[in-house]
C-alpha cells in the first residue's frame, strides 16, 4: 500500500486510489487479489502452467464449487440450529436458500458441457490421480444432510455399498487400487453431530407426531402447515441433490464416455449408481414418494 504524497490519498494492492487506507474496499474485503493468485493447476509440490485454455475453466469452475459448498455448509448448519430452536419459518427460509445453492452446484457442473472432449483429454492426463471425489467439503454436506455410514451409497459387480464402504478404502500403488483415502478423521466426529435429516425427525418426536400423522391432518393449524412445508422443502433439497448427482455423470459421460475415473473409479458408471441409491432422508423420501404418486393419481389430498 502506497500513500500519495501530492494528495494525501493511498493506493491499495488493487490499484484503487482511496482516501483511508482503513477504510473498507471491495477489493479487500472479497479478497479479490489473492482469490485470483489462487488460480492455478497446483501439485503437492508445486504449482505448473496451464497445459490447454480449457484448464482455466475447469480449475476455476471446481474453485467456485468448493466457495459455494463453504456456504452451503454454513447455511445448512443454520437450518439444524433452527429446527432445534424450534424456530420454523426461519428453518424453512434457510432451506430454501440451501436448495438454491444446490440448483447453483447444478447449473456450475454443466458449465463443463461448454468444453470438448478431445480438449479436456489434452490436460486430463496430468490430472490423475486426483479426483473431485477427495472434496472433503462435499462429504461433510452429504453427512450434515443425513448421509451415515451405513447408508447404501452405490453398487458395483452386483453388490451393494455403504457410504463408509465406497469412501473409506486404503490407499494403495496396485493397479485398480485408490492412490488416495477418500474418507477423514474428522468424518467420524462429524456423524456424531446432529444432521439435517435427524434434526427434523427428532423435531417431529418432540411434537408426538410422525409423518403419516402430520400429512393426515385435513384441517391443521399454522403450525402444522409449516411442518409440511418444511417437509417438502427436504424433499425437495434431496431431489435437488439427485439432479445435481445426475448432471455430474451427464457432464462425465460428455467429457469421458466409458473411460475409467482418474481416480480408479468405474467412471460414469460409479456417479449413476450414487445419484440412483444414496438418499439423506430415505424414509422421507419414500414417503413423499408415495404421496406424489397418490396426488397424480388422484388419491390424495395434497404432496
Amino acid at each position: 500500500m502506497e500513500n500519495d504524497q501530492g494528495t494525501g490519498s493511498w493506493v491499495l494492492p488493487c490499484g484503487h486510489e482511496v482516501v483511508d487506507r482503513e477504510q473498507t474496499h471491495y477489493c479487500e474485503y472479497i479478497s479479490i487479489v489473492p482469490l485470483l493468485a489462487l488460480i492455478g493447476p497446483n501439485r503437492a509440490t508445486r504449482p505448473r502452467e496451464f497445459n490447454h485454455h480449457d484448464e482455466f475453466q475447469f480449475v476455476v469452475v471446481h474453485q467456485i464449487a468448493e466457495l459455494a459448498f463453504a456456504v452451503h455448509l454454513h447455511t445448512l448448519r443454520a437450518v439444524i440450529r433452527a429446527l432445534v430452536a424450534d424456530k420454523l419459518p426461519h428453518a424453512e427460509a434457510l432451506l430454501a436458500r440451501v436448495i438454491q445453492w444446490t440448483k447453483f452446484h447444478t447449473h456450475l457442473v454443466c458449465l463443463l458441457f461448454t468444453m470438448k472432449p478431445e480438449d479436456f483429454f489434452q490436460f486430463r492426463a496430468p490430472l490423475a490421480p486426483a479426483s473431485g471425489a477427495e472434496s472433503y467439503q462435499f462429504r461433510e454436506i452429504e453427512i450434515l444432510s443425513g448421509m451415515r455410514a451405513e447408508s447404501d451409497y452405490a453398487e458395483g459387480h452386483g453388490k451393494k455399498f455403504t457410504f463408509r464402504q465406497s469412501i473409506d478404502r486404503q490407499p494403495g500403488k496396485s493397479p485398480g487400487q485408490f492412490q488416495s483415502r477418500w474418507w477423514l478423521e474428522r468424518f467420524n466426529g462429524l456423524l456424531n453431530e446432529l444432521s439435517l435429516a435427524k434434526a427434523f425427525d427428532e423435531m417431529l418426536a418432540r411434537k408426538g407426531l410422525t409423518l403419516a400423522a402430520l400429512f393426515s391432518l385435513q384441517h391443521a393449524g399454522d403450525e402444522y402447515q409449516i411442518l409440511r412445508r418444511i417437509a417438502r422443502k427436504l424433499y425437495e433439497y434431496e431431489n435437488a441433490f439427485t439432479t445435481y448427482r445426475e448432471r455430474h455423470a451427464d457432464a462425465a459421460l460428455h467429457q469421458i464416455g466409458g473411460e475409467p475415473g482418474t481416480a480408479g473409479t468405474e467412471g460414469v458408471g460409479y456417479l449413476r449408481a450414487v445419484a440412483r441409491i444414496a438418499r439423506f432422508h430415505p424414509e422421507l423420501h419414500a414417503f413423499m414418494d408415495k404421496r406424489r404418486k397418490e396426488k397424480e393419481s388422484g388419491k390424495a389430498w395434497e404432496l
